[in-house]
């Protein structure tokens, strides 16, 4: 069965109404919502990378959107959008009305609620963020000044104090923009992987863990760095967390030619316990708790792959270990070549 609510908006984007099936639906009661952006309490509403509502408060025209799909890590959910501007007396917009129709989710995991959940729960968590960050950036500077002649301290100092400014970058990205509008460079992938070897080693050898990163010769691909580097560290986090002192993992490049297409792959594989797959990799839900959330990293990473054109496979078997390549597209390639 079909549901909906409906809220209302001034000409900044500040909700000015909040009905009962928006409160009963979302779970925000309309003293959390009203004075707020309506993106502060909502996913934000986009049709082609702007802000749909912004453009019916310029151009003073209704808007429907449908089968509008709100992403998530979790998942979709499909619903369709009728935004209309309100005037006043000498057709002057002051702001707009919206209407959330939602078609019925396929399972609760998926469903509007768990979505806007899940949208809260990153808002106040980016947020939160922000100040140990500075605080540990600040660390970094004092370490620097304090030990100038410690090559290999100025080296990881170096990489902290560039992977805090990215992930900043990001999250102001996060606050200002959809987080799957991405920015897509042409990146270097196995110059990615040399320094996400560099974050690993040290707590692979505290783990007493046997290790090995390979590089093929591989394409440039277009993708978002910031997002492929966390995809590549869920999976070989979650080799160190699963494996035991004397177990291996590893960690190789390739290029391969599927379907006619050609793909950079980066490939890891671990000798551990195993893990349960799901029938397809679009299975990928829910974590379980025998597999101490791993789940919902390869969740993560099937996403952020899917974002950039890529996708996911997994092999796994009960006391064998697991094997888990990540596609992404090559930029340009040809048979046995490349520009």
């Amino acid at each position: 069965m079909l549901r909906y609510y409906t809220f209302g908006t001034d000409n900044r984007l500040v909700v000015t109404a909040w009905d009962k099936d928006a409160s009963k639906m979302t779970g925000i009661d309309p003293v959390d919502a009203l004075g707020r952006k309506y993106y502060m309490v909502l996913p934000r509403i986009f049709l082609d990378n702007r802000d749909a509502l912004l453009q019916v408060l310029r151009s003073g025209k209704p808007l429907t959107l449908k089968g509008h799909y709100f992403n998530s890590i979790t998942g979709q959910v499909k619903s369709d959008v009728e935004i209309i501007p309100v005037k006043e007396g000498n057709g002057k917009v002051r702001g707009a009305t919206v209407k959330v129709i939602t078609y019925p989710a396929q399972d609760s995991f998926c469903s509007p609620e768990r979505l806007i959940d899940t949208g809260k729960t990153a808002t106040a968590f980016i947020h939160g963020v922000r100040n140990p960050l500075n605080a540990i950036k600040g660390a970094v500077i004092y370490l620097r000044g304090r030990y100038p002649k410690e090559s290999t301290l100025l080296d990881f100092t170096n990489i902290i104090e560039e992977e805090i400014q990215r992930l900043d970058d990001f999250i102001s990205r996060f606050l200002s923009r959809s987080v799957f509008e991405m920015e897509l460079s042409e990146m270097d992938v196995n110059g990615l992987l040399k320094k996400i070897e560099v974050f690993t080693s040290l707590q692979a050898r505290s783990r007493e863990l046997r290790f090995s990163y390979t590089y093929g010769e591989l394409p440039a691909v277009l993708a978002n760095s910031f997002q492929i580097e966390q995809a590549v560290l869920n999976v070989v986090n979650n080799a160190i967390e699963a494996l035991r002192p004397g177990e291996e993992f590893r960690v190789s490049t390739f290029f391969e030619e599927k379907d006619a297409n050609g793909f950079v792959v980066i490939e890891v594989s671990d000798s551990g316990p195993g893990i349960k797959l799901p029938e397809t990799s679009d299975d990928i839900s829910v974590p379980l708790k025998k597999n101490r959330g791993r789940g919902f990293g390869l969740l993560i990473t099937r996403e952020i792959l899917k974002q950039n054109g890529g996708y996911i496979e997994i092999t796994s078997s009960k006391g064998k270990g697991t094997v888990v390549r990540m596609y992404l597209p090559a930029r340009e390639c040809r048979t046995g070549a490349w520009d």
